[in-house]
């Protein structure tokens, strides 16, 4: 019964626990910063993919969508640049025509378990044609 009541008041091994926790807690947060910086950089060529073709539509107003959708796909350069999904349309709002640019790119987690499926990362732009 006395070393029950000396193991209570034993503190050897209460630094690794203690640091057990503290290093998951921490191992966890420096991956989702990874994974978040990951996510932004993605979302980043995107988005310049976008004003890319934003501005050939507005420099050569007669380009075809075959022509504008491969000058995106150039001017993006994530890891897979064929899992980039490329819509463009044209519209006309209050009788002003636009022709729309649709990006989509499946952003895919590399943690594993954290999430099963990719996420949608989706961009548009509206450019008038006058």
């Amino acid at each position: 019964m006395k070393s029950l009541r000396s193991l209570r008041y034993c503190r050897a091994g209460s630094t690794s626990v203690e640091f057990a926790i503290i290093c998951t807690i921490l191992v966890l947060v420096t991956f989702g910063v990874i994974e978040l910086g990951r996510g932004l950089n993605v979302r980043n060529q995107l988005s310049q993919a976008a004003d890319y073709g934003a501005r050939k539509i507005l420099i050569d107003k007669q380009i075809s969508d075959s022509a504008l959708e491969s000058e995106i796909r150039s001017a993006f350069a994530a890891a897979a640049p064929t899992l980039l999904k490329v819509t463009i349309g044209a519209e006309t709002v209050d009788g002003i025509q636009f022709r729309t640019v649709t990006l989509s790119y499946p952003f895919t987690l590399l943690i594993p378990g954290v999430l099963s499926g990719a996420i949608d990362l989706r961009l548009a732009r509206r450019t008038p044609v006058i």
